[in-house]
């Protein structure tokens, strides 16, 4: 089943920092002042500033562009803009799909339209904002949900039952999105970057140089 809306939690409606959105500019990790960090984690903000559930900060690391989230299971992070085309893919919603926490690219949000003053039903692809009214269509329920954990992109798969297409379990096309380490000490909020030499298909757009 497709997760309800009392599952999702939408940033915004807990905590007056989860209105932050990657159309906002970014701020700089500052260089750590702690003597005892080696230099590959980076403070990114006062953990207070993450403190409540759906809480985030959008931030560039080592030139990297990264986003810390905080929901019921903790600190996650991972690159900010989404894999499949550098969308804001940080300041989508957050959903359980399946047991596991979510994050659906709101650029992926197929939103029907229907103007009364108009003949013509239109379909638009820009991406989901709350002016614009989402109807219970399929094509408004589906978008690119990636595991906080993993950054795995996971799908609804389908199979044929009496010559019929039916809905089946959920499924992983594997990792996708880069994640990093993310967690508190002495009341801030470090970031440690996973740079392996594996490629994610987030790393063409990590260091895209552009004002998100």
């Amino acid at each position: 089943m497709e997760p309800s809306s009392s599952q999702q939690l939408h940033a915004g409606s807990v905590h007056a920092e989860s209105k932050t959105h990657l159309t906002q500019k970014t701020i700089d990790a500052r260089p750590t002042d702690m003597d005892a960090l080696p230099p590959s984690r980076h403070i990114v903000c006062n953990a207070a500033k993450l403190k409540h559930e759906g809480c985030r900060v959008h931030v560039v690391v080592n030139g990297r562009r990264v986003s810390v989230l905080r929901t019921d299971s903790g600190l996650h992070c991972m690159d900010s803009l989404c894999y499949h085309g550098a969308g804001p893919l940080t300041s989508g919603d957050i959903e359980e799909v399946n047991g596991r926490e979510c994050i659906v690219c709101p650029w992926y949000i197929w939103c029907l339209l229907i103007y009364s003053f108009a003949p013509a039903i239109v379909v638009s692809a820009l991406p989901m904002r709350r002016s614009i009214p989402r109807l219970a269509c399929t094509c408004c329920r589906h978008g690119y949900k990636v595991t906080l954990d993993t950054g795995e992109k996971l799908y609804r798969s389908t199979v044929f039952i009496d010559g019929k297409l039916q809905k089946a379990g959920w499924q992983s096309v594997g990792s996708r999105q880069r994640v990093h380490l993310a967690y508190e000490e002495d009341g801030q909020v470090v970031v440690e970057l996973n740079l392996t030499d594996v490629q994610v298909e987030s790393d063409k757009y990590a260091y895209r140089d552009r004002d998100v």
